[in-house]
C-alpha cells in the first residue's frame, strides 16, 4: 500500500519489453513505477479514471453527498420497521426512517449531486425531518 502516489499511467507488463515473463504491471506514478502482478483499484472517487487506463472506461464515478439524523432513544420507539419511501428516479431510494439496534431512531440519506447548493446543519436537518414525515 502506498499513500500519496498519484498513478499517472498503468501498462500491461507483456507489452512491455523483458519487464515481466509472464505479465503483469507496471503502475506509473509521479514517484516512481511499480511492478506488479496485479492491480487493486482503490482510487475512491478517481476509480473511474484509473479503470480506464487498463481499457475499463464503461463507467463513470459522480459523487453524490448524503446525512442522516440519529435522534435520541426517546424517539426511537415511533416506528418499529424501516420506512422506505417510494424511490425517485434521480435521488434514488429516498429518505427511509429506521429504528436501530440500541433504541434510537435513524433518519436519511438526504442526497446531493455534483454542483448541489451549500446547505447548513440546520438546513440539512430541517431537510431531513420534513422529508421523513413524508413517510408517516
Amino acid at each position: 500500500l502506498l499513500l500519496k502516489h498519484e498513478v499517472v499511467a498503468i501498462e500491461r507488463g507483456q507489452d512491455l519489453p523483458d519487464e515481466f515473463e509472464h505479465g503483469g504491471y507496471v503502475v506509473r506514478t509521479e514517484r516512481d513505477n511499480i511492478h506488479c502482478k496485479i492491480v487493486i483499484n482503490c482510487a475512491g472517487l478517481y476509480s473511474d479514471k484509473v479503470a480506464a487506463m487498463v481499457g475499463a472506461n464503461n463507467f463513470t464515478i459522480v459523487p453524490w453527498k448524503g446525512e442522516y439524523l440519529l435522534l435520541n432513544k426517546s424517539q426511537g420507539s415511533l416506528v418499529t420497521r424501516v420506512i422506505f419511501q417510494c424511490p425517485h428516479p434521480i435521488r434514488g431510494k429516498g429518505v427511509l426512517v429506521s429504528p436501530t439496534f440500541h433504541g434510537n431512531l435513524l433518519i436519511g440519506p438526504t442526497s446531493r449531486g455534483p454542483g448541489g447548493k451549500f446547505m447548513t446543519n440546520k438546513q440539512i436537518l430541517s431537510q431531513l425531518i420534513r422529508t421523513a414525515r413524508k413517510s408517516g
